[in-house]
């Protein structure tokens, strides 16, 4: 390998920093540099439904936190608290996601309750993702192109739009990330606890997400690459599953049939070509033209090596790297989990790696002093051709709510408990965001229902549709003996609309102002429509 003026260690002994000082200075700049994107990008002022998760994670995380800060001391079942908390806010999602990230969250969520909490929970998986960039980066690259390749890594417009938002890949990628480097480690010293280690995050990962079962991949495919066949034959390997089968596999089994829901079920036969066509169009799109190429030529090198004398990564790394990008790649276009750019996050990391290891390598091969100008200038152009997300766009949910705990429910109200039952008529975002402003701002006031659940019938993706009610008169015997306030939006995009939206729109405008009151007409701007509204009926 081409000397870089710096001592690069071919092995990956440690991943800590000699200077605890130096490595407190550097997660510090990564998490104000994240906190800065997020501000900027409305993570803190605007609802939690960019996305039609984001309100379950919430909410799910919630419901743990309030498990733990009380019902748990007391004993009581958790199943049946999980049952109550889905009566009133049914955006929980535990059993449809595994618990992993939910335990997290619940966790961090104890000292405050609150969304700047959320949030800033959503900037430390981020900034500790990038930190771990950093301290690989400190074995391969120069200590200020390791700072730049985490830097330009938070950069990436699609790290920034899943750090607004709260979801679950980014604790994937840490998973993700440390499995395959402690199973790197194991490559190199074929030591027992590498192998438990790596099996351990595995199921971590299992746990956080079902697609971290693409960590199953990794071992051969690095053995494949590293033409380490030995391996096949030493027993310490196979110690790997053993966490895996004893901490995932009863979840997954458990929660199979729930899960399944989440399934595209097309064919192999159509699933594989549609997948190709996606991520061969997403990848230039979501990491942009310059580090897909660099990507391309970086995983190339063992061809390129010889015939242009081009350096390579020294060590395990070529191997390790190559072979978490081709198991996310193989597992995505074989699995039929549905099609998204989000999938691809686990491979950012080692991607920026691969891509700045043989920038600089080459720069300097040529010219010493370019080792860091020209990743510098790569940098730049990485992130001025992706340019900024689309910033998060959705509110009003604060504002409706308030409207509704400010105005006295009927005397007969459904709800004896004293809660306050709001029936959405939304798509799952504004149906998301709701719900889970209510559960974080009037979790012992407000009890949700949702149009989609109670006004029709589908799975978890949609399917199988079918409404429950059949004439407006059916519809308002329900509302006058279960419901009190009603909620309409007018922004639900076309391919959201479903026939009980319209009924029940119909049977609200149409019937006499006894029956239903209108209360107030809410503003709730949002990406998709800047008209839409609330509008509330009591």
């Amino acid at each position: 390998m081409v000397s870089t003026g710096k001592s690069v260690e071919s092995n990956l002994t440690t991943l800590s920093c000699p200077n605890p000082w130096t490595s407190f200075a550097v997660f510090t700049g990564l998490f104000l540099l994240t906190l800065f994107l997020q501000h900027h990008n409305g993570a803190f002022s605007n609802d939690f439904g960019a996305h039609s998760d984001e309100a379950s994670h919430v909410v799910t995380g919630l419901m743990v936190r309030d498990y733990i800060a009380g019902p748990l001391l007391r004993l009581e079942h958790p199943m049946r608290f999980a049952e109550t908390y889905y009566e009133h806010f049914p955006k929980v999602a535990l059993g449809h996601y595994p618990p992993g990230f939910y335990a997290i969250e619940g966790l961090w969520l104890l000292p405050s309750r609150s969304k700047t909490a959320i949030i800033l929970l959503m900037t430390t998986l981020t900034a500790t993702t990038a930190f771990i960039i950093w301290l690989v980066g400190r074995r391969l690259l120069l200590p200020a192109n390791a700072i730049l390749a985490a830097a330009t890594f938070i950069l990436i417009p699609l790290i920034q739009t899943y750090t607004a938002i709260v979801m679950s890949d980014m604790l994937l990628v840490i998973f993700c990330l440390l499995a395959t480097l402690s199973f790197g480690r194991f490559v190199e010293t074929k030591k027992i606890r590498w192998s438990l280690l790596f099996g351990l995050l595995a199921a971590a990962a299992i746990l956080t997400k079902g697609s971290g079962l693409l960590l199953a991949l990794v071992p051969p495919f690095a053995i494949v690459i590293s033409r380490q066949f030995r391996l096949i034959t030493n027993w310490r390997l196979w110690v790997a599953p053993i966490p895996v089968v004893v901490l995932a596999l009863p979840w997954m089994l458990a929660t199979r049939h729930i899960t399944d829901e989440g399934m595209q079920h097309v064919p192999l036969s159509e699933n594989i070509p549609a997948a190709v066509s996606y991520y061969f169009k997403v990848i230039p799109q979501t990491f942009g033209i310059i580090l897909t190429l660099l990507l391309i030529i970086a995983l190339l090198l063992p061809l390129l090596h010889r015939k242009f004398q081009l350096p390579s990564l020294p060590g395990i790394y070529y191997p390790l790297f190559s072979a978490l990008l081709l198991s996310i790649l193989l597992f995505y276009i074989v699995v039929p989990a549905g099609l998204d750019a989000r999938y691809l996050l686990p491979a950012l990391p080692f991607t920026i790696l691969l891509s700045f290891s043989f920038i600089q390598n080459l720069s300097t091969k040529y010219k010493a002093q370019s080792a860091t100008l020209i990743p510098l200038f790569f940098s730049v152009l990485i992130v001025l051709e992706n340019g900024m997300p689309a910033k998060k766009k959705f509110t009003g949910s604060h504002q409706g709510l308030s409207s509704i705990i400010n105005t006295a429910p009927q005397a007969d109200a459904p709800d004896k408990a004293g809660r306050k039952i709001v029936l959405i008529s939304s798509d799952p975002k504004g149906e998301g965001a709701l719900i889970a402003e209510g559960c974080l701002s009037w979790p012992e006031t407000l009890s949700f229902r949702r149009s989609s659940k109670v006004l029709s019938e589908s799975d978890w993706l949609g399917r199988d549709y079918k409404s429950t009610f059949e004439t407006p008169a059916q519809l308002k015997d329900f509302l006058r003996e279960q419901i009190d306030f009603v909620i309409i939006d007018t922004g639900i995009p076309k391919y959201h609309l479903r026939p009980h939206h319209s009924l029940l729109q119909s049977t609200l405008t149409e019937a006499s102002p006894e029956n239903f009151t209108l209360i107030s007409t809410i503003d709730s701007n949002r990406r998709s429509s800047d008209s839409a509204q609330f509008i509330i009926y009591r």
